[in-house]
């Protein structure tokens, strides 16, 4: 009897020397890109699982959201969803953590696309040179075409 319960507690304690409860939090995976980009007045939906020792999912833990910067940084982030709302052009850091593991940094990028809308001014180079033309209510399309590589490049107008 008292070599069985050696035999157990010798069991249990090398269990714990080499990584004891293997169902453990040992790591939080962050799914998609670790820097992602996001326009002003968008939102990027960020997600992480928690992994346990033997490398499965912990499909039940709680993973919190963080911005690891101080300061104001150009967006927000909702703690329990992973939620990002991009307001301003800036750059910052998150993390995902459940209890004491921590994942690495996301680094959020928020852009303003936003630009001046396009100026075009046609002129009428054949019947009346130098006057412009008056352009219709309709839309205007324009093709840009790159010239391949090592040709000449043209002057003048189109």
């Amino acid at each position: 009897m008292k070599r069985a319960l050696a035999l157990v507690a010798l069991t249990l304690a090398c269990g714990n020397l080499v990584g004891g409860d293997l169902s453990r939090i040992i790591a939080i995976d962050i799914i998609g890109s670790l820097e992602p980009a996001i326009e002003v007045g968008d939102t990027l939906q960020l997600e992480a699982r928690a992994v346990d020792a033997r490398g499965n999912v912990v499909p039940d833990a709680v993973i919190v959201w963080a911005i690891v910067d101080t300061g104001v940084v150009g967006f927000t982030i909702d703690s329990s969803t992973g939620l990002v709302t991009a307001e301003s052009p800036d750059t910052g850091r998150v993390v995902a953590q459940t209890h004491d593991i921590r994942s690495g940094e996301v680094e959020i990028t928020v852009t303003d696309t936003s630009s001046a809308p396009l100026g075009l001014d046609m002129l009428d180079r054949m019947t009346q040179p130098e006057s412009h033309l008056a352009l219709p209510d309709e839309p205007v399309h324009l093709l840009v075409v790159e010239r391949p590589p090592r040709t000449a490049s043209r002057r003048g107008s189109w």
